[in-house]
């Protein structure tokens, strides 16, 4: 059995360069979608998690790439990898997790993938401001 690098890159429906996302990294299989961070079922991250095997290396690039609906999510899924033997390297934040999480290492994690999905909640309502700001202002300029 060979070691593999397999990639997960989820990215929005509003980027648009994901060439950022594990760009220099060589990877040997990818698993890619295209969904809102607010979608909760992500079927190629499934996908994904149920690929990787043992000694293999799961890449991610960022924390906010597999928190679905918390921030405990991103801590449940380095434990099941870690249980099947897969690495989990995250690469934005430099953490690499490679067998039974301490306790440190988990609220760590933890801490860090709140603060991710916080920035991430910020950035949306940020966006949802700025649609309604844009559709108040386009009403004003109809009246005018």
């Amino acid at each position: 059995m060979s070691i593999q690098h397999i990639g997960y890159i989820r990215f929005s429906t509003i980027e648009r360069y994901t060439e950022r996302q594990l760009a220099d990294i060589h990877l040997d299989k990818v698993f890619e979608e295209k969904l809102s961070a607010r979608a909760v079922e992500r079927p190629e991250l499934q996908a994904c998690l149920d690929y990787c095997q043992d000694g293999d290396v799961l890449h991610i690039h960022s924390l906010d790439r597999v928190c679905l609906s918390g921030a405990s999510d991103a801590v449940k899924i380095v434990e099941a990898m870690t249980v099947k033997g897969v690495s989990v390297q995250f690469h934005k934040e430099g953490m690499r997790f490679d067998g039974q999480m301490s306790a440190a290492q988990k609220g760590v994690l933890s801490i860090l993938a709140s603060v991710a999905q916080m920035e991430r909640e910020l950035i949306e309502e940020r966006q949802d401001e700025d649609i309604a700001a844009g559709k108040h202002k386009s009403r004003r300029e109809r009246r005018h």
